[in-house]
């Protein structure tokens, strides 16, 4: 089955092949009346038939450039089956070929030109031509059926193309048409030359752009846009400042500071730094930034005729670990540009990890003379260092939006009917605004907050001077404003809603509302009596609905509900208003409060995995099982390191549920085996994939309890240790994936070891053992920070008998010796001691482990 660029390209070959044909029938005739003898005749004859051989060859393996499969169509199994006449004609072209060679020397030459006259060769020379222009002619039918059917797979191939190249294909597209519906009844009719340029370009940049589509596919996670697309939009009217510049009228007006923003845009390299206090606004400014066409006016400008593309990412310290990494932002950048670039990233100080490291990473971007980067971040010290040494290149937002609030403040308030009404009885309603922006001291979230909180009061009759009461009445810092709002909750609604703040504040990324759904039906062993059986729309919508309106009515404000798009139904998910809001209900002192406001035997982390495994129960969709089931897993691990038991009946539940999912699919868990990409995830047989066991996954999501209980439970030792040692094998997967390893990792194989897995047991493909198997992946493995697990975890092979002397294969026909990986990877006095280590501990013989000597 083929791809439909691959019958193109298929397409292109067969025409390539009747030209030659054609060639061949025409210049056979010529070389009767040649005077060039024999030898001339068979270098010509030669050079026929090597061409002719290499297209032949084409024609019977048709997809040899290009394994992929695709779902089979009418038009390439068409062209598959022409492919195959055309296979047949070339023999006979090919077999009458070496006949016309000529076998001898010049005495021959005579018995050659006979050969042309004689009426057995003109026939068969007559038949190819016959069958090579009808042939030709449904050619010519299939290639205009390819590129004029709506429905056929190229058309549909050139819908999923980008913009530009779309364009050039079509105009391909046409060139092709244009040239096979000229052709009448004779194949000499056929512009060949044109014919086969514009099948050749058409194969050639449908699979680059196809190409570019998957290291696209490749980059993207699913949570790239999501921080982007939640961030608060720009009030109206609010950050247009920006654009001013320095000479600006109005900046002896205005005694706002001109920041130089739009001259660093038209000319300026390097970094711009948007630097704000907590709450003040900087990602809503950012992404006003974005989106805005003064933007991109301005730095056309600076791009002149180059092609700008312009790429962003911010930073969620409360997401997902690629919505707070590196690794997500490079993801997302390369994702967004692979051309030139003007980047926007915010949010640095949520950034996980070394802030020098980033800020190393953007410093080296706008090197480049043909980079910008525009960041923000709250004013740490290693920020301010870094970037706030250009009075040019930087702006303090809290002390720019002052107007701005004022401006938000006034419509907020006009909006609503009865404010309306208190302004033409009470004049004081200016004096109210003016309250309200001088507390804010420019943190926008704080105005947001309040400016909430008063509109709710105007229900209750409330008159001007009631809200300036209350608003003197509300903290005037987000701290202190939250426990306020936290204090406020009714007695009734206080235990559901600790319950929320709890689940919220222990969970890694936003909670979806089904799953909040499930504390109004969560009983003991809710999640282990669940069916097995798929939800439905309305169900969703329903528990959606019901959910929303109690997280609103429970929760002040502190969570908001976000809809993001993914999966077999949009889905709702939970998140902080804020960061700060984050922040403060994972202090100490809030989560005491917390607790105290729930039962004791509620666990924020096993009811997250219960409501997990009840829609791993309800879901049909492959790609959201994998999600809830490695959420569900990192939630049962975090169970055995904080809490310190294992979920067992939960995860066998889990096991059972995916062997009931599994028959009905035909899904299993698979290791899908890709060099240093290996993982473990559940999916349907492939060329590259080996079916595993779910106790497999569950040493990858380092499952040590879990691991060592279902090890505990088999029979005998030597079984336990047979299992043991394959187990060892599937931990380096960990490594190998690149995931984040370190403790868990090693806690995994300390246990291992300790069940007896023997580290040089050869017991999957390629020859490998877990102690080869973990060396090859130390070797790819450059991370500073995981240096001394990456030690010790060395170090614990040795000491468990690792063989010396094996060989590590690290690609086709590549090995290494265990010392050379030692010293590369490992700092000179270190690797001493690893081979000093090794040294001392020889593995002994046969007889000596048997204990005979």
């Amino acid at each position: 089955m083929l791809d439909p660029f691959t019958a193109i390209s298929l397409a292109s070959t067969i025409v390539q092949f009747v030209d030659s044909g054609s060639k061949l029938i025409k210049e056979s005739s010529e070389l009767y009346h040649s005077a060039g003898g024999p030898l001339s005749v068979n270098a010509e004859l030669e050079k026929i038939t090597i061409n002719l051989k290499e297209v032949t060859e084409k024609l019977e393996n048709p997809s040899q450039t290009d394994t992929r499969l695709t779902h089979n169509t009418k038009e390439t199994e068409a062209l598959r089956n022409l492919a195959e006449s055309y296979s047949e004609v070339a023999d006979e072209l090919l077999t009458v070929l070496d006949d016309l060679k000529v076998k001898g020397t010049d005495r021959q030459w005579q018995s050659f030109r006979q050969a042309l006259r004689s009426s057995q060769k003109k026939d068969k020379i007559s038949k190819i031509e016959k069958k090579l222009d009808r042939l030709q002619k449904m050619l010519n039918t299939r290639l205009i059926v390819m590129m004029s059917d709506q429905q056929s797979s190229v058309i549909s191939s050139l819908k999923c193309l980008d913009e530009g190249n779309n364009s050039r294909m079509i105009q391909l597209k046409t060139e092709i048409i244009d040239v096979v519906q000229h052709t009448k009844h004779d194949i000499s009719e056929v512009d060949s030359s044109k014919l086969l340029n514009s099948l050749a370009s058409m194969t050639r940049e449908g699979k680059t752009s196809e190409l570019n589509r998957s290291v696209l596919t490749s980059l993207c996670f699913e949570s790239m846009t999501v921080r982007r697309s939640t961030a608060a939009e720009a009030h109206a009217k609010t950050f247009e400042w920006i654009y001013e510049d320095g000479d600006h009228q109005a900046a002896k007006i205005d005694p706002r500071p001109r920041m130089r923003f739009t001259n660093w845009l038209k000319s300026d390299n390097g970094v711009y730094w948007i630097c704000g206090k907590a709450g003040s606004g900087k990602s809503t400014l950012m992404k006003y930034l974005c989106k805005n066409h003064q933007t991109m006016n301005a730095r056309e400008l600076w791009a002149g005729s180059d092609n700008l593309i312009t790429a962003s990412y911010f930073f969620w310290n409360a997401g997902l670990p690629m919505q707070k990494s590196q690794q997500g932002l490079l993801q997302s950048l390369l994702h967004e540009v692979l051309y030139e670039v003007f980047f926007f990233v915010d949010g640095l100080d949520e950034y996980d990890g070394d802030h020098e490291e980033i800020i190393r990473i953007l410093k080296s971007f706008a090197d480049s003379p043909r980079i910008k980067v525009c960041t923000s971040s709250r004013p740490w010290n290693v920020f301010v260092d870094a970037f706030g040494q250009t009075r040019e290149r930087k702006l303090l937002l809290e002390d720019l939006t002052k107007e701005d609030i004022r401006c938000y403040v006034k419509d907020l308030l006009d909006k609503h009917e009865k404010f309306v009404h208190l302004k033409v009885v009470d004049n004081c309603y200016s004096e109210l605004v003016q309250e309200i922006v001088d507390t804010a001291r420019g943190v926008f979230l704080w105005v947001f907050l309040v400016v909430r909180s008063l509109r709710r009061r105007l229900k209750e009759a409330d008159d001007i001077m009631d809200l300036q009461r209350r608003l003197r009445l509300l903290p005037a810092d987000l701290e202190t404003y939250f426990q306020h709002m936290l204090d406020s909750i009714e007695g009734c609604y206080q235990e559901q809603s600790a319950q929320i703040f709890l689940i919220a504040a222990n969970a890694y990324r936003p909670v979806s509302v089904v799953t909040y759904s499930m504390l109004d039906i969560r009983t003991p062993d809710f999640a282990l009596k669940a069916e097995i059986r798929p939800f439905n729309q309305d169900q969703i919508t329903a528990l959606q609905e019901k959910t929303c309106k109690r997280i609103n009515a429970r929760c002040k404000d502190l969570l908001e509900v976000h809809r993001i798009p993914k999966g077999e139904f949009p889905v709702l998910e939970v998140d902080f208003i804020h960061r700060t809001a984050r922040d403060f209900l994972q202090t100490k002192d809030i989560n005491d409060v917390l607790r105290s406001r729930v039962s004791d035997y509620f666990n924020p982390r096993i009811f997250l995995c219960e409501a997990l495994l009840v829609q791993v129960k309800g879901i049909n969709s492959v790609d959201d099982i994998n999600t809830l089931v490695t959420e569900m897993t990192r939630y049962a691990c975090a169970i055995e390191n904080r809490d310190g038991f294992s979920v067992i009946e939960l995860l066998d539940e889990l096991d059972r549920v995916m062997i009931a999912n599994g028959t009905r699919s035909g899904h299993a868990w698979r290791l899908n085996y890709n060099g240093f990409n290996s993982h473990i995830s559940w999916a349907p047989v492939a060329p590259q994939s080996i079916e595993v066991g779910f106790l497999e996954f569950t040493v990858q999501a380092f499952l040590t309890l879990y691991v060592a209980h279902k090890l505990n439970s088999l029979p005998g030792s030597m079984v336990q240790r047979s299992r043991a040692s394959l187990l060892l094998y599937f931990s380096s997967l960990r490594l190998n994936g690149r995931a984040c390893v370190g403790k868990g990792l090693l806690d995994m194989v300390y246990m291992l070891l300790e069940h007896g897995a023997d580290v040089n047991d050869i017991l999957y493909r390629d020859g490998e053992s877990a102690w080869t198997s973990h060396l090859s992946a130390v070797k790819e493995l450059d991370n500073v920070p995981l240096y001394e697990y990456l030690y010790r975890l060395i170090e614990q092979f040795i000491l468990h008998g690792a063989d010396a002397n094996a060989k590590v294969s690290l690609g086709i026909g590549k090995k290494m010796k265990v010392c050379e990986i030692l010293r590369e990877r490992f700092s000179g006095a270190d690797a001493e001691q690893l081979e000093r280590l090794m040294a001392e501990r020889r593995q002994p013989g046969l007889l000596q482990r048997l204990g005979w000597r």
